[in-house]
């Protein structure tokens, strides 16, 4: 890296950014990825999520990187996050909670005439590669990291995690070793410190046979890019793929569009289970909260938000409305057995209908009412002890309603209601 202090920097000297943000974590990647940047630029902002996982290590690296935005004259923004209690509280894998935590933080900050620089190295892009050469990850996956993504920059791809080491040596830099990245209970540590370098043993070229690979997927994967960017493009403005065109859309083009909307290869596969299933099932990707369903004839994309159950609003009245609306329903005081409560509905759920003998099934109702899939789900329906006296927005149950003979009329509606109604 003899040269790198003025390579790397000058790379950014045609662009017009308003910040460089960087993500440092206090390592010796992102703490060189910083002092080669200094040279040449002064508009740098660094950005730094402090998880709290490892106690007085974790606010050892934030003092070191407020160390460095004084020494540097550079600003900084820390998002102090107990990854610990989040884990606790909503289970889930480290590395993915961790990942978004990070990623989210960051697309808080850097806006689309700023770069955001993260200080990835050909080691990085080595593990990548023989990781998702074991998760049949095609082309897309294949093509691993690229050096630009929109205005997410990896500048040293190029160098190796030991030409790191020796610039921060030569230059005197001060970095914190994280300890965890020593320890193989994660998959990727376990390609970094023991099958990589077994291999690098056997193959002194391994990381230029791995360069030269990547830039091959990378370039394959640019067309493929191409040939698909209309599908993709249909999809993020609908939020549908129809099962027509996933039919057409060959094996690699599919692996692609799945990868753009945050799939894995495993996922893939259950979409593909999917495109057989029933209408209105679903897969549900809970690390990207997102729900796709099957809607008969196509893929129906949605985001999975986290809904509580409304309030309950109960009032007596004096005289039933001369109006009705789907939004209220008056029932007769003394016919309610108990306490009622909203909840959401459930398969089996039967309700006794206004002008109706017998009951009828709430999936039946919500069919007729042409609920779509997405909105399926959030159908409420409120009870007392005994039975279901209102499919909210959709059906009134008959035993219970109050009329004109009724002594005390209160009345039901849900606060807020926003649903499809």
């Amino acid at each position: 890296m003899s040269n790198s202090g003025t390579h790397i920097p000058n790379k950014l000297k045609p662009l017009s950014v308003k910040t460089i943000f960087i993500a440092i974590s206090g390592g010796v990647d992102s703490v060189v990825l910083l002092d080669l940047l200094s040279k040449n630029h002064s508009n740098i902002h660094l950005l730094h999520v402090n998880y709290h996982l490892r106690g007085e290590e974790s606010n050892a690296d934030e003092q070191l990187i407020r160390k460095l935005a004084t020494k540097y004259t550079v600003s900084i923004s820390v998002h102090n996050f107990d990854m610990g209690k989040h884990l606790s509280e909503n289970g889930g894998n480290l590395q993915n909670a961790a990942r978004k935590i990070r990623y989210d933080f960051f697309s808080q900050n850097v806006c689309k005439d700023d770069v955001l620089m993260t200080a990835h190295h050909l080691d990085d892009q080595m593990e990548t590669f023989f990781m998702h050469l074991t998760r049949k990850s095609g082309i897309a996956g294949m093509s691993c990291m690229a050096e630009k993504n929109g205005n997410h920059w990896r500048p040293l791809l190029g160098f190796r995690k030991s030409e790191l080491y020796k610039y921060a040596k030569e230059n005197h830099l001060e970095f914190r070793e994280d300890q965890s990245n020593s320890e193989n209970k994660y998959l990727r540590n376990r390609w970094r410190n023991e099958w990589i370098p077994m291999m690098e043993k056997a193959n002194i070229q391994l990381a230029e046979s791995v360069r030269v690979l990547v830039k091959a997927f990378q370039t394959e994967r640019g067309f493929l890019e191409k040939e698909n960017q209309s599908t993709l493009n249909s999809i993020h403005e609908s939020g549908v793929w129809s099962f027509s065109s996933f039919d057409k859309t060959n094996e690699e083009g599919r692996y692609l569009i799945a990868k753009k909307l945050g799939l894995r290869a495993s996922e893939l596969e259950e979409l593909t289970a999917l495109r057989q299933a029933e209408k209105s099932k679903k897969l549900e990707v809970k690390r990207e909260n997102l729900m796709i369903w099957n809607d008969g004839d196509a893929f129906v994309f949605s985001e999975e938000k986290e809904t509580k159950i409304p309030e309950l609003l109960i009032e007596t009245i004096q005289y039933l409305p001369k109006n009705f609306n789907k939004k209220s329903i008056f029932l007769d005081s003394k016919k309610i057995s108990a306490a009622l409560s909203v909840r959401k509905w459930r398969e089996g759920d039967r309700i006794s209908p206004v002008g109706m003998e017998g009951s009828q099934l709430v999936s039946d109702i919500i069919k007729d009412g042409k609920i779509s899939v997405q909105d399926k789900a959030e159908v409420l329906v409120v009870e007392d002890d005994e039975e279901i006296v209102w499919v909210v927005g959709l059906k009134v149950g008959g035993r219970k309603i109050a009329d004109s003979l009724t002594e005390e009329i209160v009345k039901i509606s849900i606060k807020n209601l926003n649903i499809y109604i």
